[in-house]
């Protein structure tokens, strides 16, 4: 079995310049989708699987952009530009999909092994409140790429934007894991455990 890499919200597609939009980007989002195919093509092998959490493109004929991804396992965790689109329906997206033959599986969420560990898989944060699992994510763009749920777990965001465009692998998933379990950061690291200072 190969390795597994992580990336989410490519939103293919998408007129914008770096800053016309809700998110930054560094750069234009076809600049973007382009070097991530460039890295893909790199360091994915086809024993590797790639899993994309969510918002793959904007129309129904911006999936055919992934037909350009290596040959390898493909698995796409459905994002809400999939099953909420104001272009297509849920169902028209699947269709498209077994007719293009780009993601052997398509879920809304899933439990996957990664480096060893089990994680919950779902585009948005909010639907990866499991404490069973720590998780992982998309759609939260550049706005961080890791946190503490309620339950004091790991959710990792693997979007584009987070990574500077580039995919995640499964040793930075390890690391970020580590990173907010093992003590490797003082308590005050993450802005839910920030202490108000208060003037007496």
């Amino acid at each position: 079995m190969g390795n597994i890499f992580l990336t989410a919200d490519l939103h293919i597609g998408e007129a914008q310049t770096p800053n016309t939009h809700s998110f930054l980007r560094p750069k234009p989002t076809a600049a973007m989708v382009d070097d991530l195919v460039d890295q893909c093509h790199r360091l994915i092998t086809p024993a590797d699987t790639l899993i994309i959490v969510g918002d793959v493109g904007i129309t129904l004929g911006d999936l055919a952009t992934c037909s350009r991804l290596p040959d390898c396992e493909k698995i796409l965790i459905l994002g809400d530009k999939e099953y909420a689109s104001k272009h297509f329906t849920q169902e028209e997206f699947m269709l498209e999909n077994e007719r293009l033959g780009i993601f052997t599986t398509v879920t809304r969420h899933s439990i996957t092994r990664i480096a060893g560990r089990e994680y919950f898989l779902s585009h948005k944060p909010r639907d990866c409140i499991n404490p069973d699992h720590p998780a992982i994510c998309g759609h939260v763009h550049g706005i961080w790429r890791s946190a503490k749920l309620p339950s004091g777990q790991p959710i990792i965001n693997v979007g584009l934007d987070a990574w500077s465009g580039g995919i995640v692998t499964e040793e930075f998933i390890a690391h970020q894991y580590n990173a907010i379990t093992k003590d490797y950061y003082d308590s005050d690291c993450f802005p839910s455990e920030w202490k108000r200072n208060v003037l007496t």
